[in-house]
């Protein structure tokens, strides 16, 4: 049965003066240059996923909500869901969320064509519903097919255009995955996830068979990976300092200690990728070398997503209990008088 939820009124708040940056020194000797507004959206939770696609921003909140935006200042807020937006994605011209589950509540998988409206997707697991322990938090588009994968037990779920979704076909868990997944990327015609096993990065052509690909425990856990659009470059960062760069789409890696740092996830902006930690926002072409372009000076200010679209880049998070949503457009700061 398909679903159409109603819009709640427009969501719009002013933008409140920007934010005067820090100009601190990398210790590569980078320095931050761009220029952020600052908005706080009450009433709707704090925000657990971003997604860029087709013109427009989507953020999930760990209340259900899905807001939607074309300029990341204006939103318009729906609420498909009650409990956690644990990802958000993009790929043939839809969005998927996956919403997480509990011990009773199976986890629901939604879909849209515009970001705006929401319905249920079909689970057809042998007509049953995905059960709590099988929670799904990691999904991505690629080439003809959605993939999700679960931070538990191996789960796995893949879907031809986001609204049914089905198990392997051999049973309900994928083969030869490493546990506790933390990020999932698509890198031309395969995709690549990183986990918290000390640094293990694993491909896969279909989500349900995998292979590991390279594993290191002198830093970590990985907590992201994130794939050039196109190009051959990957990128995976955790904590501890982790940064792993690859130039041949994922094949070889190479190590680029990013100092003591724990880095929370990356995303390729359309030009850059983004790293962020739970306070900062930092770019980088291809990896080597990172420049900070964000440092969050409020102790209420946590950053848990990041993603680039429309010549924006949009870090977002939480400020105590309500969404924290930051927007550049990658302007320089003033010189210094």
């Amino acid at each position: 049965m398909k679903v159409e939820f109603c819009l709640l009124p427009m969501c719009r708040r002013p933008i409140v003066a920007l934010l005067s940056l820090i100009l601190l020194v990398l210790p590569l000797g980078a320095k931050a240059e761009w220029v952020w507004s600052r908005q706080v959206l009450s009433g709707v939770g704090k925000i657990s996923a971003l997604a860029y696609g087709d013109g427009r921003f989507v953020a999930g909140t760990s209340t259900g909500y899905l807001l939607t935006s074309f300029d990341a200042e204006n939103w318009t807020v729906a609420r498909p869901a009650t409990r956690q937006i644990n990802a958000v994605t993009f790929g043939q011209h839809r969005f998927v969320a996956l919403v997480s589950g509990t011990s009773r509540i199976g986890v629901t998988v939604l879909y849209s064509g515009n970001g705006f409206s929401w319905s249920y997707a079909d689970r057809v697991a042998n007509r049953k519903r995905f059960q709590g322990s099988y929670n799904l938090t990691e999904v991505a588009a690629i080439d003809d097919r959605f993939v999700a994968l679960g931070s538990n037990s191996r789960a796995f779920a893949a879907s031809a255009h986001g609204n049914r979704w089905q198990y392997p076909l051999d049973g309900d868990r994928s083969r030869g995955l490493a546990s506790s997944v933390t990020g999932l990327t698509a890198r031309r015609n395969y995709l690549l996830c990183s986990s918290l096993a000390g640094a293990t990065i694993q491909s896969s052509k279909d989500g349900a068979e995998w292979e590991t690909e390279f594993q290191t425990t002198a830093r970590g856990p990985a907590r992201g990976i994130a794939a050039q659009r196109p190009g051959r470059r990957v990128v995976c960062v955790g904590e501890n300092g982790l940064c792993l760069t690859s130039a041949n789409g994922g094949k070889t890696w190479r190590a680029h200690p990013f100092g003591s740092t724990d880095l929370l996830g990356v995303a390729w902006a359309g030009n850059l990728f983004l790293a962020f930690s739970d306070k900062g926002v930092f770019s980088t072409p291809s990896g080597p070398t990172w420049t900070r372009q964000l440092w969050v000076s409020r102790n209420a200010d946590h950053l848990r997503a990041v993603v680039g679209g429309a010549g924006r880049y949009v870090a977002a998070g939480a400020n105590g209990s309500k969404a924290l949503i930051m927007v550049s457009t990658g302007v320089p700061a003033p010189p210094s008088p």
